[in-house]
């Protein structure tokens, strides 16, 4: 079992338990798996670096949930002001955090719809 995307012996990426990715790739419902471990991973990530989430709103949350699945817990620590803001509950500042960052610039439309769910309290799917 390897737990890492290796090349086997005839050069094909593979996971697992020599699962062949390159030409098999996965399944909606393997995905799915993943991406819920991936999650409870970031609510842990959360939980330890910014015990406050929990006490927000379940929308502002999968707003959180979502940047830090998408950023890394390490980058997303540093949006320093967007945290306190939110964590005052300046929903405005940290919306216009949230839009004035390179983030923002890479994601497009997606850092829009997280900030508009942020600052209105509305909820989306992670």
């Amino acid at each position: 079992m390897e737990a890492h995307a290796y090349q086997c012996s005839e050069g094909y990426w593979t996971i697992g338990v020599g699962r062949n990715i390159q030409t098999l790739g996965i399944t909606k419902d393997e995905a799915m798996y993943l991406l819920a471990n991936d999650l409870k991973r970031v609510e842990v990530e959360l939980d330890s670096n910014v015990s406050w989430w929990r006490s927000l709103s379940e929308a502002r949350q999968n707003v959180l949930l979502d940047m830090c699945f998408n950023l890394g817990i390490s980058r997303f620590l540093q949006f320093k002001n967007f945290l306190a803001a939110i964590q005052d509950g300046r929903w405005e500042d940290g919306y216009r955090e949230m839009l004035d960052s390179r983030w923002a610039d890479q994601v497009g439309a997606r850092a829009q719809r997280l900030a508009k769910a942020m600052h209105d309290d509305i909820l989306v799917e992670v």
